[in-house]
C-alpha cells in the first residue's frame, strides 16, 4: 500500500515538474519582428523641387526605353533634361548611383530579420491569407498584420509576413477576420504566389510558426 502512494506521489511530483517547464507562449506584437537597424542610410544629395522633378522625367525616359524605343520628340526632350540638369551642376549618374544604394540600404532595414525569438514558442495577433487548403478548411496560411483582401492592396515588407503551419484544419470565415496565432518561431525566408478575391499576388515572408494553432480574436458562445 505504502508503495502504491510512494509511486502516487513520485508520479505527481513528476507531472507538476513537466507542467513547471512548459513555457507560456510569449506576445509578441509586429514591431518586435522588426530588429532595430544601426546602419545609417547613405546621403542623397541636396536637390531643388526642380531638380528633383527634372530628374524624375529623366527616370521615367529611362524606364521607358527598357519597354520601346523613343520617339524622337522623346529623344528630344531626353536631350533637353540633360541639357538643363547639366546647367545645374547635377552630375546625372553620380545622383542616380546615389539613388540606387539608398533605396537598396533602405529596403534591407525594412527587411531585417529578427532571430532573437527563433524555437521560441510565441503569440501573435493578425490577419490570415489561406495558402493550402484541404476542401473548404485551410491548412497553411500567411499571417499579417493588416487584411489583405485584393491584388491593389500593397503587402507588408516581408518581415511583417509569418508563415502559419496549422496543427489541426481551420476554417477562415473572411479575410478581414482577425484571429490569434500560437506556435513555434523560426525565421525563414520565402516567396508566395497567392490567390486573392480579383487575382494573383506575390508575398515575400521571412517567418513561420509551426505546430501552430489558431483562434478567433473576438470569441463567440457559437465557437
Amino acid at each position: 500500500m505504502k508503495s502504491i502512494q510512494y509511486l502516487s506521489k513520485l508520479v505527481l511530483f513528476a507531472f507538476i515538474a513537466i507542467s513547471l517547464n512548459v513555457k507560456a507562449a510569449q506576445n509578441l506584437d509586429w514591431q518586435q519582428l522588426t530588429p532595430n537597424i544601426n546602419h545609417p542610410l547613405p546621403h542623397l544629395p541636396d536637390l531643388t523641387q526642380e531638380q528633383i522633378e527634372l530628374l524624375k522625367s529623366y527616370l521615367y525616359y529611362q524606364r521607358k526605353t527598357k519597354q520601346a524605343a523613343l520617339t524622337p520628340n522623346e529623344l528630344h526632350r531626353v536631350t533637353q533634361i540633360k541639357t538643363a540638369l547639366i546647367d545645374h551642376n547635377i552630375d546625372i549618374e553620380h545622383v542616380l548611383a546615389a539613388r540606387e544604394e539608398y533605396m537598396q540600404q533602405a529596403q534591407h532595414n525594412a527587411e531585417a530579420t529578427q532571430t532573437v525569438f527563433n524555437t521560441e514558442k510565441v503569440r501573435l495577433s493578425g490577419f490570415l491569407v489561406p495558402l493550402t487548403f484541404n476542401g473548404m478548411l485551410a491548412t497553411e496560411f500567411l499571417l499579417v498584420p493588416k487584411a489583405i483582401s485584393c491584388v491593389h492592396t500593397p503587402p507588408p515588407v516581408r518581415n511583417q509576413v509569418v508563415v502559419v503551419k496549422a496543427n489541426a484544419l481551420f476554417s477562415l470565415d473572411s479575410l478581414y477576420t482577425p484571429v490569434w496565432v500560437e506556435g513555434t518561431m523560426m525565421t525563414h525566408h520565402k516567396e508566395h504566389t497567392v490567390r486573392l478575391s480579383d487575382g494573383i499576388a506575390q508575398i515575400s515572408s521571412s517567418y513561420e510558426l509551426t505546430n501552430a494553432s489558431i483562434q478567433k480574436y473576438y470569441r463567440t458562445q457559437a465557437d
